[in-house]
């Protein structure tokens, strides 16, 4: 729980760090440049079918979609997706970027991988035995990113808060094959 109130004052921080206020002839401050629309795609996920189970995620994504809420945003929580689902969700976010602007922010806790130099978040139906399989078992971090990318909207926030350890202790990872963070 302490991650999480540092994860989130860093937040709070960083979101206040890109507004701009400007004084108006009346003396009421105005924010200039960005809408006050706030969107935030959530993910957690805990519960594996083929990998070890976390306890955290989901409760540090139910936080974290909590205080969001508080602040404002619009916020589409998903527990434990599969990877249908994460990838919906991201096309969805996108979308909803798209359309209405302001600050978009995708925040993922679970297990993480990365290999040839691409992160990948794992969905909790990955059955990923081999090496191979990550490309098409995980969700690429990049689709995520572009999807944000694609609104044009002036500030999008990432918060990746992926386990260190290797879920799949059966494969051999080869040098280009780290887990995330």
């Amino acid at each position: 729980m302490n991650r999480f109130f540092i994860i989130l004052f860093s937040l709070v921080f960083l979101i206040g760090g890109f507004w701009f206020y400007q004084e108006s002839d009346i003396g009421t401050r105005e924010i200039k440049g960005i809408s006050s629309n706030k969107l935030a795609l959530i993910i957690g996920n805990g519960t594996y079918q083929n990998a070890p189970s976390l306890s955290n995620p989901v409760n540090d994504a139910e936080d974290m979609a909590a205080v969001l809420k508080t602040l404002g945003y619009t916020v589409i929580l998903k527990l434990n997706a599969s990877r249908r689902a994460m990838i919906t969700a991201a096309q969805n976010f996108g979308d909803s970027l798209q359309k209405q602007g302001g600050v978009g922010l995708f925040y993922y806790s679970g297990h993480g991988l990365q290999t040839n130099g691409i992160n990948y978040l794992v969905p909790s139906d990955a059955n990923i035995k081999t090496a191979a399989d990550i490309e098409f078992a995980g969700v690429d971090a990049n689709r995520i990113l572009a999807q944000m990318e694609q609104a044009k909207n002036p500030v999008n926030l990432v918060i990746l808060d992926a386990c260190r350890d290797n879920p799949y202790g059966t494969i051999a990872f080869q040098k280009n094959i780290l887990v995330l963070f």
